[in-house]
């Protein structure tokens, strides 16, 4: 059983959203209405913008890029970027 406090870094590997504290580093998000790539650790300027539109993707993926899609290396942000590119 772990001895954890509000504000303690839980690292996890696997599968990253959100909320479970992964070692993902990159986020995908919705940014002035274009899918753009952040860094972990700057969420406010973004270190690519796509050409790609946020408003023509289903209901689900504007969630998703509302709240912030975790990366934990380029491959898997290429293939998140690609998935929305076909």
């Amino acid at each position: 059983k772990a001895d954890l406090k509000l504000d303690d870094l839980v690292i996890t590997k696997g599968y990253y959203n959100k909320d479970d504290g992964g070692q993902a580093i990159y986020i995908i998000k919705d940014y002035e209405g274009k899918i753009a790539v952040f860094d972990i650790n700057d969420e406010e300027k973004p270190s690519k913008i796509t050409p790609i539109s946020v408003k023509d993707l289903p209901e689900a993926d504007k969630n998703l890029l509302k709240e912030g899609i975790f990366a934990e290396n380029e491959e898997v942000l290429n293939s998140i970027l690609e998935d929305y590119c076909s």
